[in-house]
């Protein structure tokens, strides 16, 4: 591995992600309220999953307050944040300035001066269970199919249906309803058959799909960065719930 690799839990993992270079304003990432943060505190020992709400350029951040806290966690407590930001992880050291109870239960944390941002790469794939719909386009007009999706990355996914082959050529259409930041989407991804493996389980026949994701637009993409970049965090054990 070169020195410009690095990856989320240490340097032997088989998730890499490329580091990007050090900036200074968070702000021109265009965090959305609603994004999962991974919040750490030095002394005592803690971790929340807390939601991004805003920020005030140069002043701080503003992040909803752990739900329940064994631990009392004192203003001034140094931090270590870490957040996705489309299709990015950022990792900052922060330090708590104010919690607030009333109208609404929030922290306000300093802003950061730098930041580290990581980049999942493209070719990475997540373990997932994730029921999706298989549409045929014009190989069979009016044809849809329920599958199970595998596992899946930024360029493609394994996709499981039972049956025997489908009446599928080169291309099709798959159909996700996905939960990214506690918003739900529903995804439409071309894609390509790059290879399908027939097999038999306990006597139903399944057939397995390798398929290589094409012309995606930027909206799509970077929700699917977004699910992506998610799953890696529950698998890491860096995230609780999704």
């Amino acid at each position: 591995m070169s020195s410009t690799e690095l990856s989320l839990i240490d340097a032997s993992s088989s998730a890499p992600f490329a580091v990007q270079p050090v900036v200074s304003s968070l702000a021109s990432l265009k965090p959305v309220p609603g994004d999962p943060v991974r919040l750490e505190v030095r002394h005592p020992k803690a971790r929340f999953n807390l939601r991004f709400v805003g920020l005030y350029e140069g002043k701080g951040v503003i992040l909803s307050a752990p739900r329940q806290q064994k631990i009392k966690i004192a203003e001034g407590s140094a931090l270590l944040i870490k957040m996705i930001c489309a299709n990015r992880i950022c990792s900052f050291s922060s330090r708590l300035l104010k919690i607030q109870e009333q109208p609404y239960p929030l922290w306000h944390i300093e802003y950061p001066q730098e930041m580290t941002l990581k980049r999942l790469r493209q070719h990475t794939r997540v373990p997932v269970a994730l029921k999706v719909m298989i549409d045929a386009g014009e190989d069979a007009p009016n044809s849809q199919w329920p599958a199970l999706c595998t596992d899946i990355s930024l360029q493609g996914a394994s996709v499981e249906v039972i049956s025997s082959a489908l009446p599928l050529k080169n291309k099709m259409f798959v159909t996700a309803r996905i939960r990214v930041a506690g918003v739900d989407h529903v995804l439409l991804l071309p894609a390509s058959i790059c290879r399908a493996v027939e097999s038999e389980q306990v006597g139903i026949k399944i057939t397995r799909y390798s398929l290589e994701f094409s012309d995606l637009d930027e909206d799509t993409h970077l929700t699917l960065a977004g699910f992506v970049y998610q799953q890696w965090l529950y698998e890491c054990g860096q995230l609780d719930t999704l």
